[in-house]
């Protein structure tokens, strides 16, 4: 996923689809990927540490929307393990025009983060 982000990039960024042979947890949403369901796993280096992270298939079509919505190419950008809060930071900062686009795609996250039990957004939809 290239993207021209706020965030200071990493120095090596890899990402790998796998199909799960057993159970794993989503590193965004804290949700259920179970055994054969694809999952991305990424593999990064940034400030001389490495971490590997894990995107359960709804985080990544969570991911490319709020990307379309802001106007990027398919990217919202998000430090690796935060996208929680910051969908919530841009929730409460964007403007109402941006908020409608989102409601449908936080709400439809916020779905899916229940199925897998995993933590859906503490969102004010008022």
């Amino acid at each position: 996923m290239g993207c021209d982000c706020d965030y200071e990039p990493c120095q090596i960024y890899n990402e790998t689809r796998y199909t799960a042979r057993k159970e794993h947890r989503c590193t965004e949403c804290g949700g259920r990927i179970p055994k054969g369901e694809s999952y991305v796993r990424i593999e990064s280096l940034y400030d001389g540490r490495w971490s590997t992270d894990k995107h359960c298939g709804d985080c990544r079509v969570t991911i490319c929307s709020v990307g379309e919505i802001l106007g990027g190419k398919g990217c919202f950008c998000f430090a690796l393990g935060n996208m929680r809060q910051d969908l919530v930071d841009l929730w409460d900062y964007c403007n109402s025009e941006v908020r409608e686009k989102l409601r449908p795609v936080l709400a439809a996250y916020n779905a899916a983060c229940k199925a897998r039990e995993g933590h859906p957004l503490p969102i004010d939809d008022e």
